[in-house]
């Protein structure tokens, strides 16, 4: 089958780019880490949203513990590999040689979100959270922006594994 009518090439582009997407929500969106104690308070990595039971929601940039200014950095990079790895691939459609490059340039993107996952949960241990490393309050729930996030690494593993069935 010739590379431009390969469904792998188109399977595991699509794959990347919704796992782009959706890391690109995660990133945006302040449903990390939700809060019912006290009002509704909502953590992400780059908004902090506090809505108390009366009133107008809050929403404040947080100071990050060490560990998620880790996990923002990788996220951003694997968010910015990705777009990489998209654009590679319809550049192969042209020039096959730049899918060579995607395949690996995807299992950079998986070991960036793979890394940020690890960190991630050292962070339940700041003093905004409560709790302790890899162990959240009973208080707190993770959220949707945590669930896409995981999305974005499993479409981003199972859209590596679609472009590595390509020879």
């Amino acid at each position: 089958m010739p590379h431009r009518a390969n469904k792998f090439v188109v399977a595991g582009g699509l794959m990347c780019a919704f796992a782009d997407l959706l890391a690109i929500v995660s990133l945006v969106t302040p449903d990390w880490i939700v809060n019912n104690f006290f009002g509704f308070v909502r953590f992400g990595l780059t908004t902090l949203c506090q809505e108390p039971e009366e009133g107008e929601v809050l929403c404040v940039t947080p100071k990050l513990s060490q560990s998620w200014k880790a996990t923002l950095v990788f996220l951003v990079f694997a968010v910015l590999t990705l777009t990489l790895v998209c654009g590679l691939i319809v550049a192969s459609f042209w020039k096959p040689k730049a899918f060579e490059y995607a395949k690996w340039v995807t299992v950079v993107a998986s070991m960036q979100l793979c890394l940020a996952s690890m960190v991630f949960p050292i962070g339940f241990g700041s003093p905004e959270i409560g709790g302790m490393p890899f162990k959240l309050p009973p208080n707190n729930s993770l959220g949707s922006s945590y669930v896409c996030f995981i999305l974005a690494i499993i479409f981003t593993l199972f859209g590596g594994l679609c472009m590595r069935k390509v020879r």
